[in-house]
């Protein structure tokens, strides 16, 4: 008796699979057609999450490949008047620099620096292989689903 009263909890059309005398065979296909529809859609979402992430994941070990890090020479000194914030790392200001590109040419360009920096000042640029400035690639660290985000706005309190 304490099984059914579980299962009927658990399952509220198990009186479908029971011995019952009104039962007929079309209860019983429609309770495992909809059983079977329950675990095709969870299966489903599963596979589809798996497979998103390992797309999202391939994506973005790409884009970290494509790109890397130039030493390159402040031509004006990086004030802090426009500053970009970026999540979790401090701020950066665009600035003008001047780097070699991978076919050895000299490139001036507008780059993503740390604040405050004075013309002359050696500084790391990421490029990509045509040798154009690009954002810092994400990390694997930075984009799992474990990776730390910022705690919400306290009650009360505005962003600044």
């Amino acid at each position: 008796m304490l099984t059914r009263t579980v299962v009927a909890l658990l399952v509220p059309d198990a009186w479908r699979w029971r011995r019952n005398p009104l039962r007929r065979r079309s209860d019983v296909v429609e309770a495992w057609i909809v059983l079977a529809t329950c675990l095709v859609a969870l299966l489903g979402g599963l596979l589809a999450g798996e497979e998103a992430g390992a797309a999202t994941e391939a994506g973005l070990t790409a884009r970290r490949t494509a790109a890397h890090t130039v030493s390159a020479v402040l031509v004006e000194d990086a004030g802090a008047a426009s500053t970009v914030p970026t999540s979790g790392t401090g701020e950066t200001v665009r600035a003008t620099v001047r780097w070699t590109a991978p076919d050895g040419s000299t490139r001036t360009g507008q780059a993503r620096v740390e604040p405050g920096g004075a013309a002359g000042t050696s500084v790391t640029v990421w490029i990509d292989r045509g040798g154009n400035p690009v954002r810092t690639p994400h990390t694997a660290h930075r984009t799992s689903p474990t990776a730390h985000r910022p705690p919400p706005p306290r009650r009360g309190c505005r962003p600044c």
